[in-house]
């Protein structure tokens, strides 16, 4: 296996049909619910249903670098 494709494999933490799974990222569905632990680092779109000391990186949207506080 190359050393990219180790690095781009990501595991979270998801609520699925009532259950607490840990999948590989590119497998996640609509409707699933992750739990998002301290470090992680997303590329997703989503809802936030709770949480705290959330920051958000919008560069990709905004153009600005700073983090921004939710």
């Amino acid at each position: 296996m190359k050393l990219n494709a180790k690095r781009e494999e990501k595991s979270v933490h998801l609520l699925r049909q009532g259950r607490l799974q840990y999948i590989d990222i590119k497998e996640i569905l609509v409707g699933d619910i992750l739990s998002v632990q301290i470090g992680d680092m997303l590329q997703i779109d989503g809802i936030l249903i709770e949480g705290s000391e959330i920051l958000m990186d919008e560069s990709s949207v905004t153009g600005e670098s700073d983090l921004i506080k939710k």
